[in-house]
């Protein structure tokens, strides 16, 4: 029989861990006095809390075991202190978990459309030739955006379908490579930006086929469609839309691309269930994004320049597919991954250098992946179908 405990990832069993560690109250007061006090003895501790010394060392052990404080030796006695870096990781686990969830359901929606409004500024001058993406502040208007983000430019080039003027190097990742798309098929690409993967896909799926794009920023609709018109494209459409809310009826797609877009979307937990809403049942996905391995600095995780650059809003790796498999997501899987090196250029709108040195220093990773997933369900029939 199989051990249905390894399912569950490395972010789940550290979640858990750490949930149990804070179950108990008196390891909340814990906590609180010593980020209070910086570092305490045991004594100092027992005497802040109505409990025995055997118990207030319990409760330390149960914090240490879960990696929260740290204790040292001094003399007779143990001197404790919070672990800031393991509490910071515990920040960046309980974020990711609850993405896209807020207490205030005003600031919520506050801060998304803040979020939003900042995207869509960004990536309607890259549309129209006076703004570019992921650079740091010395990119100016009509600059290439910065070779860490246009990576993926040369693997489009000998591609049936790829249109040049619709490679922005916006993308992490090439989706369509792994989509196994067949002609007849229904496909939407989220945030489909000039069209760069939905010209591709509409040339794979033939003239008996649909590709549908979908993006919130008006000038990229705009652009795609001139794109369109002058290829004469007849089987594909261009709609402004959001992906948290699409226009798109249900069970309409045998497939879904994206690329490098869904980290930029604040409710990414909404996107994915849209995502399987307009799937037919047995319909899959290849998407393309930024995830994290390790913790970013929080400078990085609020700056809003590094949101549009594709970074503040990744998740960590393993809660980003927990938010998949939530969606009602099966058979997720990581088709292809490649680490993405941040120049300094970039990373200095946010940190200084030596804030840049230390995040270096810490092994953290920005890793594009692509994910593919299925709605559950029988595979639909299409004209292609052998």
């Amino acid at each position: 029989m199989q051990n249905k405990s390894s399912e569950f990832g490395d972010a789940d069993r550290r979640i858990a861990r750490i949930a149990k560690a804070l179950s108990h109250p008196a390891r909340v007061r814990i906590l609180r006095l010593l980020a209070e006090c910086g570092r305490c003895f045991t004594g100092t501790v027992v005497n802040e809390l109505p409990l025995s010394q055997a118990t207030v060392s319990q409760h330390l052990r149960e914090l240490r075991e879960a990696g929260l404080i740290r204790g040292e030796v001094e003399g007779p006695a143990t001197c404790y202190c919070l672990d800031e870096n393991a509490l910071r990781a515990v920040s960046a686990e309980f974020g990711a978990l609850f993405s896209g969830v807020c207490c205030s359901e005003q600031q919520a929606g506050t801060d998304h459309s803040r979020l939003k409004e900042t995207v869509r500024a960004r990536y309607g001058g890259i549309a129209t030739g006076s703004g570019s993406c992921c650079g740091g502040p010395e990119v100016g208007a009509g600059a290439a955006p910065d070779e860490a983000f246009s990576m993926v430019t040369e693997l489009y080039t000998p591609i049936k379908g790829y249109e040049p003027d619709a490679d922005l190097g916006l993308g992490c990742g090439l989706p369509t490579r792994y989509a196994h798309l067949q002609a007849g098929e229904t496909v939407i690409d989220l945030g489909s930006g000039a069209g760069n993967d939905a010209f591709v896909a509409a040339a794979e799926v033939g003239a008996e086929g649909r590709v549908i794009g979908i993006d919130m920023t008006p000038e990229m609709v705009e652009r795609a469609r001139e794109l369109a018109a002058r290829r004469g494209a007849t089987n594909i459409q261009f709609v402004l839309g959001e992906i948290e809310n699409m226009p798109i009826e249900d069970e309409v797609a045998d497939c879904i691309l994206s690329n490098c877009v869904l980290n930029l979307v604040p409710n990414k937990a909404a996107a994915f269930r849209e995502s399987f809403r307009v799937l037919k049942p047995g319909g899959r996905f290849a998407v393309s994004d930024i995830v994290i391995e390790g913790d970013l600095p929080p400078q990085l995780r609020h700056s809003a320049e590094m949101y549009v650059g594709c970074v503040a809003g990744a998740m960590q790796r393993e809660a980003y597919l927990s938010v998949i498999r939530a969606a009602g997501f099966v058979d997720i899987r990581v088709a292809a991954e490649s680490t993405i090196h941040l120049p300094d250029s970039v990373l200095s709108s946010a940190l200084n250098p030596d804030e840049i040195r230390s995040f270096r220093d810490s092994g953290a990773r920005i890793v594009s992946v692509t994910v593919n997933a299925s709605r559950p369900g029988l595979r639909p029939k299409h004209p292609g179908a052998p």
